[in-house]
């Protein structure tokens, strides 16, 4: 089911002048042959690409606090987001 749904919902499909230059639009080779594998294949690989953002994400942390402190900062002297 998920296989048949891939290719119609593909954002490349529907926006692919906006979406070819996005980096977060490029092709996955991690993910490559996911209409190849069944359902639960496919959620590993999903499950195992989602576990590498949590860690990303941590590399971060201390710039997102910054930001986080800085957007603080401005709404309590009346700025906003």
């Amino acid at each position: 089911m998920l296989q048949e749904l891939h290719g119609a919902l593909a954002p490349e499909a529907v926006f692919p002048h906006r979406l070819k230059p996005l980096k977060t639009e490029q092709r996955n080779p991690r993910t490559r042959g996911l209409d190849r594998k069944s359902t639960l294949e496919i959620l590993r690989v999903l499950n195992r690409e989602d576990a590498r953002v949590a860690l990303a994400v941590r590399r971060e942390l201390p710039k997102i606090a910054r930001a986080v402190d800085a957007i603080v900062k401005s709404f309590r002297k009346g700025g906003r987001l």
